[in-house]
């Protein structure tokens, strides 16, 4: 079993989380520019290959009631990018992890600035921390 980079997919920003070899816990990792879906998905690979993961979980951004918002078809369509570079992939439910994000980072006592620059990789996080905890029941 080894490692999974989490995605949470935004507008201009794409935010990482990775987890330990035990997939354990999840980390914030990084922030990168979104340029578009393939190179998001060659972008996606190539960390896999510098962390030795071989798990990518995409966030899919679902509404409350369970309908998909604009934006989780180009989540599937990354997924699908990964899956023909070889990487597995899967999306899963990202409801809520911005919000979740930011009101963490607040109540850590973030400014709103340090709050808007981490809250991509921190909800990432989050994304992977449900997955895990699911996967766990």
């Amino acid at each position: 079993m080894g490692r999974v980079l989490g995605v949470d997919l935004g507008e201009r920003r794409v935010g990482l989380a990775l987890t330990d070899p035990g997939r354990t816990f999840a980390s914030p990792l990084d922030t990168i520019p979104f340029v578009s879906e393939r190179k998001i998905a060659e972008r996606l690979a190539d960390l896999c290959r510098q962390h030795d993961a071989d798990l990518v979980v995409v966030g899919l951004p679902v509404r409350d009631d369970g309908a998909e918002r604009e934006n989780c078809a180009r989540a599937r369509r990354i997924v699908d990018r990964l899956v023909s570079l070889g990487v597995r992939a899967e999306s899963w439910d990202e409801s809520w992890s911005s919000r979740d994000a930011a009101e963490a980072l607040r109540e850590a006592g973030g400014r709103r600035a340090s709050v808007r620059r981490r809250i991509d990789p921190v909800a990432a996080a989050l994304v992977l921390r449900d997955w895990m905890e699911h996967r766990r029941a």
